[in-house]
């Protein structure tokens, strides 16, 4: 019996736990993937803002020149078209960007327009003299550079040096041109105060006058003394002067002299009118006796004049002047 029991309970202990293993164990609930935050990117920094101002300050000066030159009257239009230029390159430096590459195109731009009008002046000096001829050569070289800066002027696509490189070229030769026809010019007043100088001694201005005569040699020889020295400009100014003195003198002594020689004249003619009075009333009724006061017809009056020499008062200058000694020619 107690066999049986045994058995009994052996067979209902595996019998659970055959039942116990064969049931499914509950599945777990599935955890939710965690949450990634992407981290948020920090805010990139603003560009530091470029420091203008000593290029700003080289665009202005060279304004500042190219309108001291006469730019505004001689080329508003150009002008313009340069400064549109310089609005643009200013609202760049407003925004912080870097315009020293730009500044410097801007500056040469500026400069070589007050270059090419400082050329156009003169151009026109050397037109008003005539005298083209003296550099002929040269002068269309110079006239040539003008033309070749308007094109570049005109041109997109050219730069400021080049631009400028031009317009120099055009002024430092047509400057050349002019100072070799100015010379000849200033040859020709020290030629024409000579001639003046004649003139006035003509009159014996270095002896009515004296102290004006000399002040025009005065004048004359510093032209001299700068023509030596090569300033022509300082030179033709005193050649000129020397001339007006000059002329000055010849024309008041002359008008003096010639007023004098009418008097003179109409004193002739009242003298010969009261000789032919009294040569009639001599014949009607002759004197007989000599009045005191009455002079022989051959008595001496007066001494014999003893004026100074006028040719020794005269200012002894040179027909011709030093040139001055350059180069080579110093040797």
């Amino acid at each position: 019996m107690r066999k049986v029991v045994m058995m009994i309970c052996s067979a209902m202990l595996i019998f659970f736990c055959i039942s116990c293993g064969s049931k499914p164990a509950p599945e777990e609930p599935e955890k939710p993937a965690p949450v990634v935050e992407t981290p948020k990117p920090e805010p990139e920094p603003e560009p530091a803002k470029v420091d203008n101002g000593a290029a700003l300050k080289g665009i202005d000066d060279a304004r500042k020149l190219a309108l001291d030159s006469g730019v505004k009257e001689y080329e508003p239009e150009k002008l313009q078209a340069i400064d549109a230029l310089y609005d643009k390159i200013k609202a760049k430096s407003d925004n912080g960007e870097d315009i020293s590459a730009d500044s410097k195109d801007l500056a040469d731009r500026y400069a070589a327009l007050a270059a090419y009008v400082k050329a156009c002046k003169v151009n026109e000096d050397i037109d008003d003299t005539d005298m083209v001829d003296l550099a002929e050569a040269m002068y269309d070289k110079g006239y040539n550079y003008l033309l070749e800066y308007e094109d570049l002027f005109n041109d997109p696509n050219s730069t400021g040096k080049a631009q400028l490189e031009k317009a120099n070229s055009a002024n430092t030769t047509l400057i050349a041109v002019y100072a070799i026809i100015f010379k000849q010019m200033t040859k020709d007043a020290r030629a024409d105060a000579l001639l003046s100088k004649k003139d006035a001694e003509s009159v014996r201005a270095q002896i009515a006058q004296k102290d004006k005569y000399n002040k025009a040699v005065d004048l004359f020889k510093k032209g001299d003394s700068a023509y030596t020295m090569m300033a022509y400009d300082r030179a033709y100014d005193n050649y000129i002067d020397a001339t007006d003195l000059f002329d000055e003198l010849y024309d008041d002594i002359a008008e003096k002299r010639a007023a004098a020689l009418k008097k003179i004249e109409e004193a002739k003619l009242k003298v010969k009118e009261s000789e032919d009075y009294a040569l009639q009333a001599d014949k009607k009724a002759p004197m007989k006796t000599k009045l005191e006061g009455i002079e022989d017809e051959d008595a001496v009056l007066l001494e014999e004049d003893d004026y100074e020499d006028p040719s020794k008062a005269e200012a002894d200058l040179p027909e011709t002047v030093k040139e001055a000694i350059i180069g080579d020619d110093a040797k």
